[in-house]
């Protein structure tokens, strides 16, 4: 009887201990989930109050640490993560975020030591697990395949079959779908990807490790730097599964040599591949080339296995793979038309064009609904496959242009987030995301100013507006408000994540300095500039190739209709605006239709008088709402329009415009005419144009705040001692000169970038040996 009742005392024990157990782990379910909605929120100051109410918190303090670093206020974010105690304490996600609060600050080992521990705790079950989905996922497709290929279909699918037995094109989409919806459903490989992607965390961290080390090898030297860029390779490779006796190994550390810019070992990596003669790998290795921008080596490789492929299969991929390098929409079709018509992804991206010109023609909802097919085609393997969700992405991108709904684009951001998660060493996508966000932040932005849904912007449209508000007034409160939104700076850290993938590709480095612009940030470009010293000369990708196309005339028919187009979405732009009686928005209106007939102008070679209305339309923008800074803009018109004039009573003058207009800016052309031969008799003819003298008075006051070149160069142009004077002061802002550094860096020291640098050196030498010094000093802090 005594054992029973022990017996019956400890089975109770037990009993209470479990409920005891449920109950704490239902409490700490609901403390999670409301936790969780409160994060979803992302309402700061409630976020504050529930983290002083439970410090422990880690989830909490995490979101309260990001919205700081998100600010750009990455001290107070290290406080409130350092407050949890030390770092074997923290989370994964505290210890990443602690990294990143430690680079930001330029606190490199700091960051290094934080995310080693981090990658090092993690790597091992990531490769495990990302060994075991790939083998899984490849398995599952092999066995639904041989499943079709013996007839053991189901059977709805094999009477749809049947009933498109005439018609292959139909059979092939129904197997598609069918296989696509087996992948995404099949229980065994959902579980599988659930787990990768809790573990897909190391792969960033893992880039950023490579990335810090990279940078602390350029504050380096001898051995110690050696060993920086030894264990930054290591990084870049862990992430890598493939073993060295697999050309993938090679593809792999090809990539990684270019990041480290040791562009002769990583071409000699990848062209190993190549030179196993294998069609499939070739065009592997002609996908890597297009990642890095290195675009004629790509086509190169791709149309070599069109042109001498033997199995239609490695043609049509060929003949796909340099649709996607086309810079045009002809070039595109073109090679679209080469490959295989039947598949249903080449239709989708021959309709994915037809949307796009109907975009660019004004026809708006035929655009639209042709971007919701693809849509709705490319969204079906998004959830495994970045590819379709980048597509998918890039589908909604153009919704949003064809709608001007911001709602089409924060979809894409989603889309891209879960494309980087599922190849986040694709610089295709990170660089994607990075733009999306860009536009995101920027429409955010404006819309504390302007009603953006009525103008419709496209993002050139909507940086145009940003950099016009920057000059301005407001100028302080719009920085500020950049500096404090989350999309903007999350473009920077994907900016700064595409350069290490993709180190000579310009898009990330452009993005990255063009903020440092903005913000006049000399000790950032420096440290841009030193990094740069590391890497070979940029060829220049897809940008160069567009800029040497207009410099030779052959995109002006394309640009004629293009730009007349612009001007028609302005027109219907600034009609809805005076809608509003909103008188900001009104005025970024006509700002918007200022630029668009400045476009217009430019490319269609029209006569001086056009330019009038251009220069009436920034006065409308400067009349209705002056804190919109639409000066500048202005000045630029007026001193054009001078130039133009001008050249009709001067032959030196009208040869230099002709000889540069499609290359340089309008302030070298002056400069250039200035100190030629006959440079007397062209300041003689320029003094004498009204419009000059306007620009020059409109520029005094600016200039006292922010001096540019160009105010120097117009000064001198226009004889204006006062506006000369102020406009010196532009050498001794080391942003200046380190900003034209950098463009003439990235652009490969073409012409126009060296002719800006060229102006500031001989304004520098006439500004006299006090500025100069001053400017170097500074340079040097």
């Amino acid at each position: 009887m005594e054992a029973w009742r022990s017996h019956r005392d400890q089975d109770k024990s037990r009993r209470e201990k479990v409920a005891l157990y449920l109950t704490r782990l239902e409490t700490a379910r609901a403390t999670h989930a409301k936790d969780m909605a409160l994060i979803e929120a992302g309402d700061g100051a409630k976020l504050v109050r529930a983290l002083k109410a439970a410090p422990d918190n880690q989830e909490l303090a995490v979101a309260v640490a990001g919205i700081a670093r998100g600010q750009g206020d990455a001290r107070r974010a290290m406080a409130t993560l350092t407050a949890l105690g030390p770092q074997g304490r923290l989370t994964g996600d505290a210890q990443m975020l602690l990294g990143l609060c430690h680079r930001d600050l330029g606190q490199l080992p700091e960051a290094d030591a934080v995310l080693s521990t981090y990658v090092a705790d993690r790597l091992a079950p990531f490769q495990r697990v990302q060994r075991k989905y790939d083998t899984e996922a490849k398995a599952l497709q092999d066995r639904l395949v041989s499943q079709a290929r013996s007839g053991q279909l189901p059977s709805e699918v094999t009477s749809r079959l049947d009933a498109a037995s005439s018609n292959e094109e139909e059979q092939r989409k129904i197997f598609t779908d069918w296989l696509s919806e087996r992948m995404e459903t099949d229980p065994g490989l959902e579980k599988l990807r659930e787990e990768y992607l809790r573990h897909q965390a190391v792969v960033p961290a893992s880039l950023m490790l490579g990335m810090v080390k990279l940078l602390r090898a350029n504050e380096t030297e001898g051995a110690a730097r050696q060993a920086l860029l030894g264990e930054a390779e290591r990084a870049f490779l862990a992430i890598r599964q493939e073993s060295e006796g697999n050309p993938r190994f090679h593809l792999g550390l090809g990539q990684v040599y270019h990041r480290l810019g040791r562009a002769e070992e990583g071409d000699k990596e990848l062209l190993s591949v190549v030179e196993r003669k294998d069609p499939a790998l070739t065009l592997e290795v002609a996908s890597v080339y297009r990642e890095l921008d290195r675009l004629e080596t790509a086509r190169a490789l791709a149309e070599d296995v069109y042109s001498t492929g033997k199995e239609k299969v490695a043609r049509y991929r060929a003949a796909s793979l340099m649709a996607r390098m086309a810079t045009d929409d002809v070039d595109e079709e073109k090679w679209l038309r080469k490959s295989d018509l039947s598949s249903p992804d080449v239709k989708d991206s021959l309709l994915e064009i037809e949307a796009r010109r109907a975009l660019r023609e004004g026809r708006l909802e035929e655009a639209d609904r042709a971007f919701a097919k693809s849509v709705a085609f490319r969204s079906r393997d998004a959830k495994h496959s970045a590819a379709s969700a980048n597509n998918t992405a890039m589908s909604l991108r153009g919704r949003f242009e064809a709608t001007g709904d911001v709602a089409h684009l924060r979809s894409a951001a989603r889309y891209l987030e879960d494309a980087a998660r599922l190849a986040p060493e694709s610089a295709l996508v990170v660089g994607n995301l990075a733009e999306v966000q860009e536009d995101l932040g920027t429409l955010t932005v404006l819309e504390r100013w302007v009603r953006t849904k009525p103008l419709h912007l496209r993002d050139s449209d909507a940086r145009q507006l940003l950099y016009v508000l920057l000059g301005g007034p407001l100028r302080e409160e719009v920085l500020r408000a950049m500096d404090a939104d989350p999309a903007l700076r999350r473009s920077q850290e994907l900016s700064q994540q595409e350069q290490t993938l993709a180190p000579g590709n310009t898009s990330g480095w452009s993005r990255q300095l063009e903020w440092l612009r903005l913000h006049e940030d000399a000790r950032g470009m420096a440290a841009l500039a030193k990094r740069l010293e590391t890497l070979p000369p940029f060829e220049g990708g897809a940008q160069a190739e567009i800029r040497r196309k207009w410099e030779a005339g052959e995109l002006d028919e394309k640009l004629v209709k293009r730009t007349a187009q612009h001007v028609a979405w302005a027109e219907a732009a600034l009609k809805r605006a005076k809608q509003t009686n909103h008188a900001p928005t009104i005025a970024a209106a006509w700002s918007l239709l200022g630029v668009a007939l400045r476009s217009q102008h430019d490319y269609q070679q029209e006569k001086p008088e056009q330019l009038a209305s251009v220069v009436e339309a920034y006065r409308q923008a400067a009349k209705l709402w002056p804190q919109l800074g639409a000066g500048d803009d202005l000045e630029w018109a007026l001193a054009r329009l001078a130039v133009e004039r001008g050249a009709a009573k001067s032959e030196a003058l009208a040869k230099v415009l002709k000889e540069e207009r499609r290359i340089q800016v309008t302030s070298t052309i002056i400069h250039h005419a200035l100190t030629g031969a006959a440079g007397a008799e062209v300041a003689a003819v320029l003094r004498a144009q009204p419009e000059l003298k306007e620009a020059a008075e409109h520029a005094r006051a600016r200039a006292k705040v922010r001096p540019e070149l160009s105010d120097w160069v117009l000064a001198k142009a226009a004889g204006d001692v006062v506006l000369e004077q102020a406009a010196a002061a532009v050498f001794s802002r080391p942003d200046v000169e380190l900003q034209l550094a950098l463009d003439a860096r990235l652009a490969g020291d073409h012409p126009r970038e060296k002719a800006q640098q060229e102006a500031l050196q001989a304004g520098q030498g006439a500004a006299g040996p006090a500025l100069r010094t001053t400017s170097q000093e500074q340079t040097t802090e």
